[in-house]
């Protein structure tokens, strides 16, 4: 039976040894590398592994979620986070992550909970309050997505997708600085102050199910 190769990602050290070593002692899993978030995407596409388990411990790296899961489709990705609560867990299912796990638990038990996965086709995600549900819907209600022009949506996918300014400005063909001041609009309407804070918000709405506001000027 081939062993299911695994990639560890974390930017503790301890904690990765930790795992490496629980996943070393199950015989169902190959640990093909130990790496930092920084290092994520490069690594996944290099080796190419069937579980990336990362533990994510800055929720301004969301936005590489959607990065992996367009360059690596076939990587099932789990995620392992001090409180879930404080992620969109409908718009992690929708964005195809196979887990979300609390890191109280033991190394042990994470590595039970990716064989499920893996072997069972289940979703993991951990216990989470009724309260958290009702958030993530407060906070999409709260947002002023509809007043977003069709330009300002073109602009933000983008960005969402990880492009600088000039790749947006090239692919749109705008100047860069009317690329800065539709990302600025954009910010003020989506109450956010920089590109990691947008991401974030955009990771966790959809702006497809919105309806833009039309513009006389593109």
């Amino acid at each position: 039976m081939n062993q299911i190769k695994i990639l560890l990602c974390s930017d503790s050290p301890l904690y990765t040894q930790s795992l490496s070593i629980a996943f070393k002692e199950h015989y169902a899993f190959k640990v093909v590398d130990n790496i930092k978030s920084a290092e994520l995407i490069n690594a996944a596409l290099r080796i190419q592994p069937d579980v990336v388990l990362w533990k994510l411990d800055d929720a301004g790296l969301l936005y590489s979620i959607s990065e992996l899961r367009s360059r690596c489709p076939l990587v099932l990705l789990v995620l392992v986070v001090e409180d879930p609560n404080k992620f969109d867990m409908i718009q992690m299912l929708k964005s195809d992550i196979r887990g979300c796990l609390p890191s109280r638990l033991l190394p042990a038990q994470i590595v039970n909970s990716v064989e499920m996965i893996v072997h069972a086709g289940i979703v993991c995600l951990a216990r989470l309050s009724p309260e958290h549900f009702n958030t993530a819907l407060e906070a999409k209600e709260s947002l002023d997505l509809d007043s977003l022009t069709v330009r300002e949506r073109e602009v933000l996918s983008l960005l969402s997708e990880n492009c600088s300014n000039q790749e947006i400005a090239a692919t749109l063909q705008l100047s860069e600085s009317t690329v800065k001041t539709h990302l600025s609009n954009g910010f003020k309407k989506l109450k956010v102050r920089n590109r990691t804070e947008a991401m974030r918000i955009l990771f966790n709405n959809d702006l497809n199910q919105q309806k833009p506001q039309q513009e006389g000027t593109r």
